[in-house]
């Protein structure tokens, strides 16, 4: 594309409003909630299929990003699928 990466981190912030990194990890937890909610993957599974080579990072920016650890979230979509 001949377009230098610190020049495509600045549109994507002009554009986003967020930092290149943080768009990449808010869509790697969406698809991880989307995982979590609807499949049977381990942890460390998902974090493989998202792009996040170790389990415990993963689970880290999980919390951070949600205020609840992976297991958690899981649970908490299979009671709310429940009712």
């Amino acid at each position: 594309l001949y377009i230098s990466p610190s020049y495509l981190s600045r549109l994507i912030k002009r554009y986003l409003g967020k930092t290149f990194v943080n768009a990449l990890t808010e869509l790697r937890i969406e698809k991880a909630k989307q995982l979590l909610a609807y499949s049977d993957l381990k942890s460390y599974e998902i974090a493989d299929a998202i792009g996040i080579g170790d389990p415990h990072y993963f689970s880290t920016i999980f919390k951070k990003t949600t205020g609840m650890t992976p297991s958690s979230y899981r649970v908490e979509m299979l009671n709310s699928k429940q009712t």
